[in-house]
């Protein structure tokens, strides 16, 4: 187990998050999402955060609910703003 003393996360359990899509040949869109669970491992010797996420896609007409690990630059604090943003780009809201 590592040890997460002295460390910031800046997302916590249950926070409402936008997601960047996780396939990176597709295009870069935000998903509304949720963290369940952080977590945190050692690579070399940095201590890497990480987070499972869950969130739904819309494919082909039927709604898909994912989980997926995620590192923080992935996620997006989630603001009035942000989410009109997101709303615009998909034309509906979520």
């Amino acid at each position: 187990m590592v040890s997460t003393r002295g460390m910031k996360f800046k997302f916590s359990e249950g926070e409402r998050v936008l997601c960047y899509e996780p396939d990176p040949t597709k295009a870069k869109v935000l998903y509304d999402s949720k963290v369940l669970e952080v977590h945190v491992s050692k690579e070399k010797s940095r201590k890497i955060i990480e987070y499972l996420i869950h969130f739904q896609v819309k494919h082909n007409g039927l709604t898909l609910c994912l989980l997926m690990q995620a590192k923080q630059t992935s996620l997006v604090m989630q603001t009035e703003h942000k989410v009109s943003l997101v709303w615009l780009a998909n034309d509906k809201p979520m």
